[in-house]
């Protein structure tokens, strides 16, 4: 074995000896920058890795070329890639090892992990960028969802509109709410609007409400059930969400947040808002408590909507009742007027108002009788309907003269439907030619009476189906010995018959009612007051005998 049969193995050693160096450098500098520079560290175990191959290669191809028992010269292309080997050990070694390359190769380094701080910075600002664009896209879409709520006056519309509203920001494809009656099975969608492609609705889409089906387990479902959100933050891991996992892929829903829409705390809800998002959602997102606010404002300002449409159905309908009841009382031939307990005008009809000469119930409402009339003509009818207010007792049909006409004059309190004293209704008839037939009854039966009163003699007494006396004239008093006040009311029987005539008297008024069996003329000695007793010629006659007020009347001549 000549020299150059040796000097492939002596080189190979030498370079090993370099990268056996290289390994140790580099493992000192791999711990020595793990914690401050971790590009360097990375690099140093990098070269420490191709040192630690070099060398196993090294010393394999020892081993192989001692091993062989006829070692050969090298060929021009061993000492090539011998001469390599060892200048890259050497140089490597070098490099790694000098003080001011190690420097300008930390320098530069450095200046790359500088550059890559940077591009993390930028980027973690266009990420703040862009959540704080998307913010103000959706503190927009919340201004003209407010502005929807605030300026529509349909309820069903503006829930509608808000739906629609939801899917203008991006995060959003899908929203839809359900209102479910009090113990309901299911939640139907009430309004909905789907940009999602495909879209992810359909009709046969359902929220069961019942426990015990497996489309309970769903957030709308949840929500309603549990009076929670319920945020499903992946559709396609989420157990909850397994029975519409292949909908939301095709339609490329990732997120699924329900809020329930309750008006106030301890209500349950009335239905659920539900929005699918094509973005992630968690749990941290400030988004999701804004949603939850703003549901709560949507469903109070859908109340009070309702309610107004209902106050306003109601308010036409008791218009209605009131213009029928208006039209009632103008057909009416009295005069009637209505006040409260101020006795200021709440209203009266046309037949009052063309009374009073006034042109429309308008000029009286909320006017008390001085301010429609400006003087004192109506303070006597004002004293008495104070009368009637602090009294509590009603007037009924008292006569009232104006003029030549006379009138019947009603004023009574009325109350609402709580008992409440509301005002007092007053009610003028005109009774004027019933009046004046009345006072002429009146005068003619004076004049009768005045003129069986100036007969002598001819006693005349009026008596009814009790037998009881009801009218006495004068000749009555000196024939009977007994006044009017002694009189009226008293038993004819029991008066001045004797007691042996008493049964047939009676019996035969009995008679005459029930069988129409007249009593005939009759001579007979009644009894008087001075117990000398009279004898007459008596009459009957019997008045309505048919009616509820028979009476008869008996006439006596003394023979």
């Amino acid at each position: 074995m000549n020299i150059l049969t040796l000097l492939p193995p002596i080189f190979y050693a030498i370079t090993a000896v370099f990268w056996t160096f290289l390994i140790i450098i580099s493992f000192k500098r791999y711990k020595h920058y793990a914690k401050e520079q971790k590009l360097f560290s990375k690099l140093s175990l990098i070269v420490g890795f191709f040192a630690f191959t070099a060398v196993s290669a090294n010393i394999l191809f020892i081993y192989r070329y001692l091993a062989t028992e006829h070692p050969q010269a090298m060929m021009w292309v061993d000492w090539a890639i011998l001469a390599l080997n060892t200048t890259a050990a050497i140089v490597t070694s070098v490099l790694f090892t000098h003080q001011s390359i190690n420097d300008a190769l930390t320098n530069i380094i450095h200046k790359i992990e500088t550059l890559d701080e940077l591009n993390e910075q930028k980027q973690e600002q266009l990420e703040v960028i862009q959540e704080r664009d998307e913010f103000i896209s959706f503190q927009q879409v919340l201004l003209d969802i407010n502005q929807i709520m605030l300026s529509m006056a349909d309820p069903n519309k503006m829930l509608d509109k808000v739906c629609y509203q939801f899917c203008q920001y991006e995060a959003f494809s899908v929203a839809w709410i359900g209102f479910a009656e009090y113990n309901a099975d299911n939640l139907p969608i009430s309004f909905f609007h789907d940009s999602a492609e495909p879209r992810f609705l359909s009709n046969d889409f359902v929220s069961v409400l019942d426990h015990n089906e497996p489309f309970a387990n769903g957030p709308s479902s949840q929500a309603m059930l549990t009076c929670k959100s319920v945020l499903i933050e992946d559709t396609q891991s989420d157990l909850r969400f397994s029975q519409w996992h292949s909908r939301a892929k095709f339609s490329q829903i990732k997120s699924v947040l329900a809020i329930p829409m309750i008006a106030k705390d301890g209500d349950r809800p009335l239905g659920v808002l539900t929005l699918y998002s094509q973005n992630t959602l968690t749990s941290e997102n400030a988004i999701i408590g804004i949603l939850e606010t703003i549901t709560h404002t949507m469903i109070t300002r859908f109340i009070r909507l309702n309610n107004q449409i209902k106050l306003e159905k109601l308010r036409q309908k008791n218009l209605n009742e009131l213009n029928i009841l208006k039209n009632i009382l103008d057909t009416l031939p009295e005069s009637i007027y209505y006040k409260d307990t101020q006795l200021r005008y709440i209203g009266a009809n046309k037949r009052y108002l063309d009374s009073e000469e006034i042109s429309s119930v308008a000029d009286i409402i909320g006017k008390t009788d001085e301010q429609v009339y400006g003087d004192s003509t109506k303070s006597e009818v004002s004293a008495i309907e104070h009368r009637v207010i602090n009294s509590g007792k009603d007037i009924i049909k008292q006569i009232e003269q104006k003029g030549s006409r006379y009138f019947a004059v009603d004023k009574m309190k009325f109350f609402n439907s709580n008992s409440t004293l509301m005002g007092i209704i007053g009610r003028s008839t005109d009774i004027t030619t019933q009046h004046i037939t009345h006072l002429d009854h009146i005068r003619n039966e004076k004049l009768y009476h005045d003129i069986l009163d100036s007969i002598p003699d001819l006693a005349i007494q009026f008596f009814d189906a009790d037998r009881r006396i009801v009218k006495w004239n004068v000749p009555n008093i000196l024939m009977f010995g007994y006044s009017k006040e002694e009189a009226i009311g008293k038993k004819v029987e029991e008066l001045i018959y004797p007691k042996e005539l008493r049964e047939d008297f009676i019996r035969k008024v009995d008679s005459w009612l029930t069988q129409n069996r007249p009593m005939l003329p009759v001579r007979m000695k009644l009894d008087t007051k001075n117990g000398k007793g009279v004898t007459v010629h008596g009459s009957y006659v019997l008045q309505n005998r048919l009616s509820k007020t028979p009476m008869f009347i008996s006439v006596y001549i003394k023979s």
